[in-house]
């Protein structure tokens, strides 16, 4: 995402230095010339297998809007993304002017231990081993990156253009060993922030941010002891937590777009005792009820969740169950995405077998039955409101379920019996009460109106809310360069702020709702510690 840009109004001056900044790098018929030659070459190179996925994809979507078709690579890449691990160098890569350049270099991949290859290089050819180079210049970024790829303990020498030899770099012969890479920058991450509480107490607050619920299918099905999951990886990072006697714990899920159902109901369990998650209905109208895997509790302090309206699928779950638990508070945009619906996926490949073919025919995703909140009330379209809004670009969005054609609407099924007693009193906590939600909410309405950086933040997400709401532009052209100039800074200041959210290498913004969501949570602790005083007096 772009940088940010002064948010001051631009004089005629300014807006002129900034037209040419950003647009006059190249002649007009440089930049019409280069743009039709990506078009036509990503046009030309498009596979067979790709029409046909996006064919079949807007067919499927007919019926619900996360139904689709998925191509082998698109399969492999899914794969990748639950796994957190892939065969190949380890390096990102992205196509600029015919030449496939070298974004950035995974951390303890192959490449990055080999040395030589950098970032900002560009490959010019690839060969595997013993094979002749084939030359990449002009090929698209997904067709490289099949070539780059392959089984781990096999070669491939890359011909790049070495960055730092600049415009008159000579081509060099780099050959790396695959291996595997483990993309630890996509998995759960865990750190503790010192934060000075309302009442002057400093408060120990851990913080746990996850982008999406991963799982090595594969391994869980071969028996792997220690294969990889985000249930796994928090457990760890909550022992962690405790060993460091944090007062409090944010779970972070506000990029979170969901994933791995079991990972979701298992992940719930670490902050529940037992009992029901969350309910399924299939189109028969059957419900089945998926209850908290084991007894056991990895962290019975106080919790806040953090979530938006990218917050989706699985982390719905989880919140949900939170949320019904009276386990923690809900904080962030007034709802998450709203996405209710259960996905089933069939191999296509497999079943070619009855016909006698044999080919890689990747697999169709479609939806076969809608969650259920333990309280009857369908994640589905309307998502899981929060306790404690934060205001946010996000929450300015139109995102979410409800946006999508053909989507299923909120409906109602019978709540589930669950445990009698409050589970915050169950594990030593006062229950959370709506009068203690207020205050902290009160707090932090309070903090948006008289601390300058989120007084400015609400500004200018209230400009932002504005320029969106606008039904008409200006046709005087110095007029409209300024109107240009201030959205563009609105929208890289909304962007800026989204990378910090995402954990983005080189986001340079401060993530102020987290810190704001650190502040109440200090508070939040502060609370319960005199409230579990008093109770354990009682």
């Amino acid at each position: 995402m772009q940088k940010v840009m002064s948010e001051q109004s631009a004089t005629d001056a300014e807006v002129a230095v900034e037209m040419k900044k950003r647009w006059n790098l190249k002649t007009p018929e440089e930049k019409v010339r280069t743009r039709l030659h990506d078009v036509y070459n990503l046009s030309a190179q498009v596979d067979k297998m790709d029409v046909l996925g996006i064919f079949l994809t807007a067919m499927a979507q007919v019926y619900g809007p996360h139904s689709r078709y998925s191509t082998p690579k698109q399969e492999e890449d899914f794969d990748i993304q639950f796994k957190l691990e892939l065969s190949g160098i380890g390096a990102t890569l992205t196509s600029e002017d015919g030449y496939t350049k070298v974004v950035e270099l995974v951390p303890n991949g192959p490449a990055a231990k080999d040395g030589r290859l950098k970032p900002e290089d560009r490959i010019i050819a690839v060969a595997q081993e013993g094979g002749e180079p084939v030359d990449v210049i002009d090929m698209t970024v997904t067709n490289v990156v099949k070539l780059v790829r392959g089984t781990a303990g096999s070669k491939v020498t890359l011909t790049v253009l070495p960055a730092d030899k600049g415009a008159s770099a000579l081509p060099e012969d780099i050959t790396i060993v695959r291996g595997k890479v483990e993309l630890t920058e996509n998995a759960a991450k865990g750190k503790v922030e010192s934060v000075t509480a309302p009442d002057g107490s400093t408060r120990r607050i851990g913080v746990v941010t996850l982008n999406n619920f991963y799982m090595d299918f594969d391994g869980a099905m071969k028996g792997v002891p220690d294969y990889r999951s985000c249930t796994r990886d928090i457990r760890k990072i909550l022992d962690e937590f405790k060993r460091q006697k944090v007062d409090a714990v944010i779970l972070d899920l506000r990029a979170n777009s969901g994933g791995s159902l079991m990972e979701a109901i298992s992940l719930s369990g670490l902050f529940i005792k037992e009992g029901p998650i969350v309910q399924m209905m299939d189109a028969n109208r059957r419900l089945e009820v998926q209850y908290d895997p084991d007894a056991d509790i990895a962290y019975a302090g106080p919790l806040v969740v953090l979530t938006s309206k990218f917050s989706a699928s699985s982390a719905e779950i989880l919140a949900g169950a939170i949320k019904d638990y009276h386990r923690g508070i809900l904080m962030g945009d007034s709802r998450t995405y709203g996405k209710g619906t259960v996905l089933g996926v069939m191999n296509l490949t497999k079943m070619l077998g009855w016909a006698n073919r044999k080919f890689e025919a990747g697999t169709v995703t479609y939806e076969t039955a809608v969650f259920y909140r333990i309280n009857g009330e369908s994640n589905q379209q309307r998502g899981i409101p929060a306790d404690i809004v934060l205001p946010s670009f996000t929450e300015e969005m139109e995102v979410g379920e409800m946006f999508n054609p053909n989507h299923l609407p909120w409906d109602k099924a019978a709540p589930v019996a669950r445990p009698e007693k409050p589970l915050a009193a169950d594990v030593g906590y006062a229950e959370i009460t709506p009068d203690v939600v207020n205050t902290l909410k009160n707090h932090s309405k309070e903090r948006f109106t008289t601390q300058p950086e989120l007084k400015k933040l609400r500004e200018e997400i209230q400009r932002f809310k504005a320029m969106r709401d606008r039904k008409a532009v200006s046709l005087n052209e110095s007029r409209r360069l300024k109107e240009y100039y201030d959205e563009k800074a609105a929208a890289d200041r909304a962007d800026a702020l989204l990378d910090a959210v995402d954990g983005q290498a080189g986001a340079k913004n401060d993530d102020l709702l987290l810190h704001e969501a650190l502040t109440v949570t200090a508070e939040y602790a502060s609370i319960l510690e005199g409230k579990n005083r008093s109770y354990a007096g009682k």
